[in-house]
């Protein structure tokens, strides 16, 4: 790692590492970085049990002032376990960790120390915060997320999306029923709650709604439940399950999330950055509190022109 340069790396979910991807361009600015690169080796396990990654993306950057280089190196599971064993024990002391030129945020929103970090770096963490791509605006550079690869369906549903501006739910189940008693599994009551809440003084017929979820029976239970309602107190419209084939990867489905005109959000970075991508025109609610641990929040992760509506949570 030569001087002048900031190198982040990229793992986890999409979600997150759309966050970590946006608070290493503000560092690049931050620390005055001659080049900033981003180490997507992190992702392979990500690409292997999600099938997606940011690597999905066509990303066009304008207005920085450094070089952005993306790296793609080929890791053993050996090589993988050996590092996390060596970063583990440096990242205990901060005299350690700058040894290592490397940075590991202790913080999953905003963190103002990232900012003072001075080149060459290297940096890991989650950065959950609007406060990154604002100031990403603020500075001029200009990011523009596009499909390498669109499949057959992308390019109809999102021809479909544009014309109705549906309203979306995002439902999240999969991984997290593993973090229940952490990050919480929001019920159907805080879903439907959420969504009456936009339709609130709308026009009875609304257009058509639909419920993004990474489990086809949830999505189809609260889809059910949806019908029900909306027909309980008026409304016409359609309630319908998106169910994207195989091929079809997390990048499409978050673009296509991005298209509605109202968006209820789940506790989910995923469903995050659609809301974030989707614009300041588009009506997004969160739950509140945003996680069932953690006090509910972190730093500046949720900006103030979103709407809170009470979370409940599957107990």
């Amino acid at each position: 790692m030569t001087m002048s340069t900031t190198t982040v790396n990229l793992d986890r979910g999409l979600g997150n590492q759309l966050f970590t991807f946006h608070a290493g361009l503000y560092l690049g600015l931050a620390s005055n970085s001659k080049l900033v690169q981003f180490d997507m080796s992190g992702i392979q396990v990500e690409k292997q049990s999600r099938a997606s990654g940011i690597d999905d993306f066509e990303i066009q950057i304008s207005g920085a002032p450094f070089e952005i280089e993306w790296k793609k190196r080929h890791k053993s599971s050996f090589q993988n376990l050996a590092e996390r064993s060596i970063h583990k024990v440096f990242k205990r002391t901060e005299f350690t960790r700058k040894l290592m030129k490397q940075y590991r945020s202790i913080t999953y929103g905003f963190d103002s120390k990232l900012s003072s970090l001075e080149t060459p770096i290297q940096v890991w963490g989650n950065y959950q915060s609007w406060r990154y791509p604002i100031a990403l605006v603020e500075a001029g550079i200009e990011i523009r997320f596009s499909l390498k690869n669109p499949t057959a369906w992308y390019l109809d549903w999102s021809k479909r999306a544009r014309s109705l501006r549906p309203i979306a739910i995002h439902l999240r189940r999969g991984d997290y029923a593993n973090y229940a008693s952490s990050l919480g599994l929001l019920s159907y009551k805080y879903y439907l709650g959420a969504l009456m809440q936009i339709l609130d003084k709308r026009d009875q017929k609304i257009p058509e709604v639909w419920i993004f979820s990474d489990s086809l029976l949830a999505a189809t239970e609260l889809a059910q439940e949806g019908r029900q309602l909306l027909s309980a107190n008026g409304y016409e419209g359609q309630v319908i399950v998106v169910s994207p084939p195989f091929e079809s990867t997390s990048a499409e489905n978050l673009l296509l999330l991005s298209m509605s005109q109202a968006i209820v959000s789940s506790n989910s970075s995923w469903s995050w950055w659609a809301s974030w991508m989707a614009g300041r025109e588009t009506r997004v609610v969160v739950p509140n509190p945003y996680y069932k641990a953690f006090d509910g929040e972190f730093i500046d992760h949720i900006p103030s022109f979103w709407h809170r509506y009470p979370s409940d949570f599957v107990q």
